[in-house]
């Protein structure tokens, strides 16, 4: 296992995802109906402008990596491409459901929910996996730290403090 100076390396942080559990919304998504689209027309711009690059950075350039250093594809990574399927699908919906000017108290948990997982899964399993098995100088050449810097102001090696559970779009 890989470490640096005798410790464990510090968590892979996902600084696009971390936007939307860092800032608090100054809405719920329990709220009334007007909320819940606000809640939902945010989230959904999000994840246009800023998440879906995420993901597809992840997809194209991260995972292809990290697998060329194992046998096969660890249960963590299976996980965390299922779950970039199902966020893709519940923004899709969400749109919808913006568009329409209804959305549901329940969709909103659930994205909510699906999104805190995910964050977790790689926080936890995927990024300190990959952390271990690929080389420094592969992940620094992969550039993604220096975009999502600028995004962000984050950088991709820095642990970040976390609220526990989210429930809903109110991820505070």
């Amino acid at each position: 296992m890989a470490t640096r100076g005798g410790e464990l390396p510090p968590p892979f942080v996902c600084p696009s995802c971390l936007h939307l559990i860092e800032e608090e919304p100054s809405y719920a998504a329990d709220g009334d109906a007007s909320a819940r689209l606000a809640a939902a027309r945010e989230f959904v711009e999000f994840f246009k402008n800023d998440e879906r690059v995420h993901l597809r950075d992840e997809e194209e350039e991260l995972f292809p990596l990290f697998l060329r250093h194992v046998g096969s594809q660890p249960a963590p990574l299976r996980q965390a491409r299922l779950q970039h399927v199902q966020l893709e699908g519940l923004a899709l919906t969400l749109e919808i459901s913006v568009a329409a000017g209804i959305v549901e108290r329940g969709r909103l948990d659930a994205v909510g929910e699906l999104l805190d997982a995910h964050i977790r899964l790689e926080e936890r399993q995927l990024f300190p996996l990959i952390e271990q098995l690929v080389p420094d100088d592969e992940l620094g050449r992969l550039g993604l730290a220096s975009r999502d810097v600028t995004c962000e102001g984050r950088d991709l090696r820095r642990p970040a403090s976390r609220p526990s559970r989210a429930k809903g779009l109110d991820l505070t």
